[in-house]
């Protein structure tokens, strides 16, 4: 009978450990009952918690990665809207140039005409037909009789006597000193020839670079690079100079210069070294 007993209170205190709150259950080997708590934290509840503040602090970080991409790419638009203006602005430019450079040969080019045409009426030689000699008479008188001249001679020569030094890139070189400049195209403030005369020219210019150090500089003409000219002593402590010659056929109101180019260092030597120039060939 015993053998039973013990055996109900084992079953007994078993089911005490799953019961709620409150719920009274005997001591082994005693008749007394006593309430057993039934919320005791356990470590799979511990371990379950864990998961779900892992899981919102993921949930974070996920949302806070797509506002950064959002962002971003909002921010690669705008840049990609940044380049096409400034794409469209370059274009722009080059057309406009175009449009002058071809208005300043036909501008050329009519005065010209113009000129023969008033010869022709002056030394009365008669026109093709009637009509036309009458046409040209009129325009003749309309125009007044003050046309404007282009020097016949042309021809500059500078030099530089002050070291250029922190030079960036692209950057124009002013060549300060004014040995020659026939037919007033040379500008001492900009450091650029304006041309001033129709025709083929002849540009010469010589650049000199310190010790250890390089120079590449570039003939512009009307923002397009036609020659290019490079000095090097980076490897060892002597000055050394670099010079190119440029043949070309420009217009009334090109400019003519000489910058530095993308590879180069902080400083053009002076001292009357380095020299620009140029003259009107016919």
């Amino acid at each position: 009978m015993s053998k039973y007993l013990n055996i109900s209170l084992l079953i007994l205190l078993a089911v005490c450990a799953f019961l709620p709150d409150g719920v009274l259950c005997y001591e082994a080997g005693s008749t007394n009952m006593h309430s057993v708590p039934a919320n005791v934290p356990s470590t799979k509840s511990n371990t379950g918690n864990e998961l779900s503040a892992t899981e919102t602090r993921l949930q974070q970080f996920i949302a806070a990665q797509e506002l950064t991409n959002l962002r971003l790419f909002e921010a690669v638009e705008r840049l990609g809207g940044y380049e096409n203006k400034a794409e469209s602005c370059v274009t722009e430019m080059e057309r406009l140039r175009d449009t002058v450079k071809r208005q300043s040969r036909e501008i050329v080019e009519l005065k010209k005409n113009i000129s023969l045409s008033e010869t022709n009426i002056c030394q009365g030689n008669e026109p093709a037909d009637e009509g036309q000699g009458l046409d040209m008479l009129s325009r003749s008188r309309n125009i007044p009789r003050q046309q404007p001249q282009f020097p016949t001679q042309v021809a500059f020569y500078v030099q530089l006597k002050t070291n250029v030094a922190n030079i960036g890139n692209y950057q124009t070189i002013k060549f300060d000193h004014v040995r020659t400049n026939i037919g007033g195209g040379y500008n001492l403030v900009t450091g650029i020839f304006i041309v001033p005369t129709p025709g083929t020219y002849v540009f010469h210019w010589t650049t000199v670079s310190l010790d250890n150090m390089d120079m590449q500089t570039e003939l512009m003409i009307d923002g397009i690079r036609y020659g290019v000219a490079r000095s090097d002593s980076g490897s060892h402590a002597d000055l050394s100079s670099a010079s190119n010659v440029v043949v070309a056929s420009a217009i009334p109101g090109e400019t003519i210069w000489v910058r530095s180019g993308e590879r180069h260092s902080s400083t053009v030597e002076g001292g009357e070294l380095s020299t620009f120039s140029g003259w009107l060939l016919f």
